[in-house]
């Protein structure tokens, strides 16, 4: 749902008029504290694991800011005895000339991240993929070491993202477009997963 919040459009417009310069390395961080033994994310056979519930919010992203030719350099999923699943991981990935670093886990401190580095800028985003429809979105932008803070505002993107899969049921284009990217996500996250 994180695409469909304004702040991705406005971050993605900076990167296109190229206010921070040439993107050089991205980094992106999801994760949360560990919660209750019993709780579904950590029981492989409903899907659990890191890769599988926080892992793919990154890995998503990193696909819409560096498109199709992006690719898996190196991955790591992380264990631990307690669990039959993964607790923690970190994934590098490129397309031509930029790479990115992500890194996801839930049995993290929380954070919610994206840093945009340029060779004019950074970006700081610190609540990519978790804004709450009633919060002001509010991100960094640092020039030759001045910060400038950029308000986003507001933005539901649980509503938005209903109106997009409303789009996708109506129109054929809207719908094979969204299919590709998810296609292209699933493989993503399969060569992490090791298979």
């Amino acid at each position: 749902m994180f695409l469909k919040h304004k702040q991705l459009h406005r971050i993605k417009d900076i990167i296109n008029d190229k206010e921070i310069g040439d993107l050089r390395l991205i980094r992106c961080s999801f994760g949360f504290p560990k919660r209750s033994s019993n709780d579904f994310r950590y029981d492989k056979k409903l899907g659990g694991g890191a890769l599988l519930d926080c892992g793919g919010y990154p890995i998503r992203l990193m696909l819409e800011l560096l498109g199709e030719k992006l690719k898996i350099d190196t991955s790591k999923l992380y264990y631990i005895d307690e669990f039959d699943v993964d607790l923690y991981g970190d994934v590098t990935l490129s397309n031509n000339n930029v790479t990115a670093q992500i890194s996801f886990g839930m049995d993290n401190e929380y954070k919610c991240e994206l840093e945009l580095w340029g060779n004019k800028g950074y970006i700081k985003a610190p609540r990519i993929f978790t804004a709450p429809p009633e919060y002001n979105v509010t991100f960094d932008i640092i020039k030759q070491g001045k910060a400038e803070i950029i308000e986003v505002g507001s933005d539901d993107q649980f509503y938005n993202s209903i109106n997009h899969f409303y789009n996708c049921i109506n129109d054929d284009k809207v719908r094979n477009d969204e299919y590709l990217y998810l296609e292209r996500q699933s493989n993503l996250v399969e060569i992490v997963n090791g298979e």
